[in-house]
């Protein structure tokens, strides 16, 4: 099962200074989350990537078996072991157990969920390739060949009409308290001709105004 994890406004943090700490911190960095990297080097790459995001802060701290513990006084919500000694990132799994979400780059099996390869459009849309923890190479393998087919299948058209019903959606549900009414508003203004018409020519405000009128005309 691949469950997408709410981590905004939570705390992450990543144990770690190599490759595997990088793509972690870029594949949390539009999940809205507080990232905490403790690590005792900072590559230029890393470096960079900090930079450019508020929400990471740095603690400079050797991480063994004797300190580990002190991980979880800042509370997270999720660890992410990405050490390149193993016998270290096994134990931040065993004693972030009864603490918080846990995972660790080189043992998926033992971590609280797996980490499959995302392809993602413009922060709107993704898609998760995952082959059950059984091979990570399988699964990026597989999303650099079917990256380009998404690429043909999804259009700009579909990713605005995901902005739309964000709006209205967000809207119906301070102005409709029946779910089962908002679901049937939701899916008339999918499906009207005339926003759909509009969406098309990439007249995206008439499509808008469209929706939110016929959201209170309906309600």
């Amino acid at each position: 099962m691949i469950v997408d994890l709410n981590l905004r406004g939570k705390l992450v943090i990543i144990i770690g200074c190599g490759n595997e700490c990088l793509k972690k911190i870029e594949a949390l960095s539009n999940q809205n989350c507080k990232i905490l990297l403790i690590c005792n080097i900072i590559n230029q790459e890393i470096g960079n990537v900090i930079k450019k995001n508020e929400n990471i802060t740095v603690k400079k701290m050797k991480i063994d078996e004797s300190n580990i513990n002190k991980v979880f006084c800042y509370k997270p919500f999720l660890v992410m072991a990405a050490t390149d000694n193993k016998t270290i990132n096994k134990t931040i799994l065993q004693r972030a157990k009864i603490h918080c979400n846990r995972y660790a780059v080189d043992d998926p099996d033992d971590s609280d969920f797996s980490h499959p390869a995302i392809i993602t459009f413009n922060n709107f849309i993704q898609i998760a390739i995952s082959t059950k923890k059984k091979s990570p190479l399988v699964s990026k393998q597989i999303k650099i060949k079917t990256k380009k087919i998404f690429k043909k299948i999804i259009k700009d058209e579909e990713i605005y009409k995901i902005k739309l019903q964000f709006i209205v959606r967000k809207l119906a549900k301070k102005l409709i308290t029946s779910s089962q009414k908002r679901k049937k508003i939701l899916y008339k203004i999918w499906n009207d001709k005339e926003i759909t018409k509009y969406i098309e020519l990439r007249e995206f405000e008439e499509a808008r105004s469209n929706a939110i009128m016929l959201l209170n005309d309906l309600r």
